[in-house]
């Protein structure tokens, strides 16, 4: 915590300009990101870009405010037969506007502080957004490329759960469970798919038999089998 007191600290805030909500820095990346796009992206909410889906995954880039004065970028996928976790329990998120993180790629994680490179201050200029915006989408561009199967991302999930991380690990995110099991059945993988799926139902006091995990289940199995 220390730590992250010390990285706002240098970055020397400017309290005399005055600062912006993040719809409005939203609408500084909209423009510095115009083109750059792989696909048919389109804004949600103000702060986040979703894709069409192509093999169930969609691909999300979101703007967050962190404590303070800080936004960070990060980025990541949503796949369509992958119910979400919310405070009233399972519900869908088939829809550009409804998906949410299954995977969220967020370079924090590996930091443990803010990086420079993927975050500013709620009062910096157009031109020092724009160029962190362009930073991180190169990133999320180079990720993107290599998530373009369910096998994919079943991987990227077992490479993610064995790296170091210094402040959230796959762990701490509410849907790898859900949303690797989901996958690993839609890849035959039964097995270790329900075991991921046993261990969310357990961790988050979900019913085995809920009625949409269930539907997901036989989605998952559905792909499966062709």
């Amino acid at each position: 915590m220390f730590s992250r007191f010390i990285d706002l600290f240098r970055r020397q805030y400017n309290m005399s300009k005055p600062a912006r909500r993040g719809e409005s820095i939203g609408d500084v990346i909209e423009i510095a990101l115009e083109g750059q796009w792989p696909g048919d992206f389109q804004r949600n909410d103000g702060v986040l870009w979703v894709n069409a889906p192509t093999n169930h995954i969609r691909r999300l880039f979101r703007l967050h405010a962190m404590k303070g004065m800080t936004f960070s970028l990060c980025w990541g996928i949503s796949v369509d037969f992958v119910p979400c976790l919310k405070s009233k329990g399972l519900s869908w998120k088939r829809t550009a506007k409804t998906a949410r993180f299954d995977l969220c790629i967020d370079p924090i994680d590996m930091s443990g502080s803010i990086p420079r490179w993927c975050s500013f201050d709620n009062n910096e200029g157009d031109r020092r957004i724009g160029k962190v915006a362009l930073a991180v989408h190169k990133a999320a561009k180079a990720d993107w490329s290599k998530l373009n199967t369910l096998k994919d991302v079943a991987d990227c999930f077992e490479n993610r759960s064995k790296m170091d991380f210094q402040r959230f690990s796959l762990d701490n995110y509410v849907q790898t469970d859900i949303a690797w099991g989901l996958i690993l059945i839609a890849l035959g993988e039964r097995e270790k798919g329900e075991h991921r799926l046993s261990a969310f139902c357990e961790k988050f006091e979900i019913a085995p038999d809920n009625v949409i995990l269930a539907k997901a289940r036989s989605l998952a199995i559905s792909i499966a089998e062709g």
